[in-house]
């Protein structure tokens, strides 16, 4: 059940990252840069990196996230 409802995440947050205008939005990309480096750190770091960040750039950070491979369950 979980993973059914990441997928559908995913596809939601896919479907709004498609429009040119979200994806040139500097939050947007700041977000994604930031989610794609911090792919592979634990899931602390990640909450606290994008708490109290503006909605755009949540949403690019778990674009970027799941576009450079989220590995929610790593530990260190």
């Amino acid at each position: 059940m979980k993973l059914t409802m990441a997928f559908a995440a995913a596809l939601l947050l896919a479907a709004c990252a498609t429009d040119p205008a979200v994806m040139n939005d500097p939050n947007f990309k700041a977000g994604y840069d930031a989610g794609c480096s911090m792919a592979h750190s634990p899931r602390e770091v990640r909450a606290a990196m994008t708490k109290g960040q503006p909605d755009l750039f949540r949403r690019g950070f778990a674009s970027g996230l799941s576009a450079c491979g989220d590995h929610r369950d790593v530990e260190r």
